[in-house]
C-alpha cells in the first residue's frame, strides 16, 4: 500500500468524514467484477476508507466517494454501459455531478466530474491526472473542522 495514500486517508489534517475500512469481500468482488483492472490506489483507499465525503479543493467543490458495495449497483443505476461507457462512476458531489474514472486515456486513468444528464458528455471537468493526486484534493477546500462548507451556513 502507498505510504502517502495511507497517511492522506487515515491522518488527522485531511479534514473530510472517512467512513470505516470495507470490508475484503466487497473490494474483492468490486475489483473481479467492475469489468476494468481498477487502480490499485482505488482499492487501497476503499480498504482504509469504505467511501466517504466532504469539501473538495477543485469544482464541484464537494465529493461522496460510494463505498465498495455500492460502486456496481450505482454504475448499472447511473446507465454506465449505455451512457457512459468510457466512463467508470465512483462517486458523486452530493448534487447532479458524477465523479469517475476517465477510461478513454492511457492508465493510471483521469479523475474526471460531469453533470449526471450529459450524456452526450459535452462539459466534463478533469479533476485529477490520477486517484492519488485526486485523493489530494479531498478535505482541502474551504471547509470546517466538521468537514461542512463553510459557506453553506
Amino acid at each position: 500500500m502507498d505510504a502517502e495514500l495511507k497517511s492522506l486517508v487515515t491522518g488527522g489534517n485531511a479534514k473530510w468524514r472517512r467512513e470505516s475500512p470495507a470490508n475484503e469481500a466487497s473490494v474483492l468482488d468490486l475489483a473481479q467484477n467492475g469489468r476494468f483492472k481498477l487502480p490499485c490506489e482505488y482499492l487501497d483507499f476503499l480498504r482504509l476508507s469504505d467511501g466517504g465525503s466532504g469539501s473538495l479543493a477543485v469544482s464541484p467543490f464537494w465529493f461522496q466517494i460510494w463505498s465498495a458495495a455500492d460502486v456496481l449497483k450505482l454504475n448499472k443505476g447511473y446507465g454506465r454501459d449505455e451512457f457512459y461507457p468510457e466512463l467508470f462512476l465512483f462517486g458523486s458531489s452530493g448534487g447532479g455531478s458524477l465523479i469517475a474514472f476517465e477510461l478513454r486515456d492511457q492508465h493510471p486513468w483521469p479523475i474526471v466530474s460531469m453533470d449526471w444528464y450529459d450524456s452526450k458528455r459535452e462539459c466534463v471537468d478533469k479533476l485529477a491526472p490520477d486517484f492519488l493526486s485526486f485523493v489530494r484534493l479531498l478535505g482541502t477546500g474551504k471547509d470546517d473542522d466538521d468537514g461542512e462548507d463553510v459557506w453553506l451556513k
